[in-house]
């Protein structure tokens, strides 16, 4: 799977949740458990995805 991102959005990821994209991508590298978010009505399908 490839990855591409905006090096600003990344900046603002960094300074809002402490985490750069490239290490927030590795998540999908291992094993990982999936859950639908439907706790919400948000015009799309969004997932859940845990490291186990």
């Amino acid at each position: 799977m490839e990855f591409e991102w905006d090096p600003a959005k990344n900046n603002r990821n960094i300074t809002h949740h402490g985490i750069d994209f490239e290490d927030a991508r590795r998540i999908f590298d291992g094993l990982v458990l999936e859950r639908i978010d439907d706790r919400f009505d948000y015009g799309e399908e969004r997932i859940y995805n845990v490291p186990r």
